[in-house]
Formats: structure tokens, sequence, C-alpha cells
């Protein structure tokens, strides 16, 4: 199975060279731009191969290890906003594949990291 971590911004807002007349998705007042890549958005130091956890929590544990890495923020912190949204309902979408992802304030971009399990 794979995880993939999203990691962002408590508040998300449009970057300052968007058109907003062409922005597809308006929430709560904001433009969020999802014409990204991947290449986008992951980095060398953002793929975790393989990943060896041997449980959720385990796999959210490692996971916030290599986000607090990549970004200066506190391991707790990000583990506690990954664990959060967790316990909403499963971000597992089938056949192996989740999507553990959560909001964090003092962070101003999206942080993604690739997890691959043995």
């Amino acid at each position: 199975s794979s995880r993939v971590a999203v990691i962002g911004p408590a508040t998300f807002r449009a970057g300052p060279n968007l058109d907003p007349v062409a922005c597809q998705d308006t929430r709560h007042g904001t433009c969020m731009d999802w014409r990204m890549t991947l290449i986008d958005l992951l980095s060398p130091a953002a793929v975790i191969s393989p990943l060896r956890a041997n449980g959720k929590k385990q796999a959210l544990l490692e996971l916030a290890q290599q986000a607090a890495q990549l970004t200066g923020l506190s391991e707790r912190d990000l583990f506690e906003a990954l664990l959060q949204r967790e316990r909403l309902g499963s971000t597992g979408i089938g056949d192996g594949i989740a999507i553990p992802h959560g909001r964090m304030a003092g962070i101003d971009r999206l942080v993604c990291l690739f997890a691959p399990a043995e």
C-alpha cells in the first residue's frame, strides 16, 4: 500500500498571479487553484521509500517525521494534524492507497510526501 501525506495551510488562499475569473472552485471567499501537478508538490526529499510502518498510527508518525524535516514544524503537531483528520474518517481510498492530510497554522504552502509501503 502507499501513502501520500498532504499538509496544507490552515487557510488556503490563491496566489497573487491567479486570475480570479479563471477560478473553478470558490469556498469561503477564497479561490483554490488545483492546476498543479504532482511534480510541483514533490521533491526527492519528500519521498519515503519504503515506508516501514506496521500500522496506521506508525505510518502517520513516519510521515510526520519527514514532514517536520521538510517544513521545520513540530513533528508532534504534524502527527496530531494527520491523526485528527483520520479520526473524522479514514483517508483510505481503496487498493491499499490512502491520502492522509491535515491543515496547520504556521505553514503557507502545500507539502506533499509519497511513501510506498514495503
